[in-house]
């Protein structure tokens, strides 16, 4: 089933089929596009860093956001940290040697005192590097959700032609 032109919805057996499956059509539709973005909506599911050794032949390197950035940000006043986020992630980005990159665990984006649109940051980062990021959050008609809506964290993006979505927030 396709809900629009860029979200599709397909239903495998197991989380690790499904991500494999998918990422790999999207990366190979990638191919030198350099600036293509591709979001897994993975609610429900486990953490995935384990399976993206496959994507090696892709000349794709993996990182886990919130576990890089963290770091780097609890070095800097508080006051400074919102404003010092998207500098610090181009230069961690910038440093992978990859051609493109997965960005994991991306829960410290949603960090409301953070004050951050956690998609305009991945598409940002992904205007000089084919991007696939997991996003622990679901699809609901065409949108994109982190949280529910009642928490500090909820977060709601529309879906649109500049990003494909690959769908697998459902529970095996």
């Amino acid at each position: 089933m396709v809900a629009n032109e860029s979200c599709e919805i397909m239903m495998f057996g197991t989380f690790e089929n499904f991500a494999i499956e998918q990422i790999e059509k999207n990366l190979v539709r990638m191919g030198t596009n350099s600036h293509l973005l591709v979001i897994v909506a993975a609610a429900g599911n486990p953490p995935i860093g384990s399976i993206f050794a496959d994507f090696k032949k892709y000349d794709l390197d993996y990182l886990d956001v919130s576990l890089t950035l963290s770091a780097r940000l609890t070095q800097l006043p508080h006051q400074h940290r919102s404003k010092d986020v998207m500098p610090i992630l181009r230069e961690i980005v910038d440093r992978v040697e990859g051609s493109g990159i997965i960005l994991d665990n991306l829960g410290i984006l949603f960090d409301r005192s953070l004050s951050l649109r956690p998609l305009k940051i991945l598409q940002e980062l992904a205007k000089n590097r084919a991007t696939v990021a997991v996003w622990q959050g679901q699809v609901v008609g065409s949108k994109l959700i982190y949280a529910e809506p009642n928490h500090p964290e909820y977060c709601c993006e529309a879906i649109d032609n500049s990003f494909r979505v690959v769908d697998n927030s459902y529970e095996v």
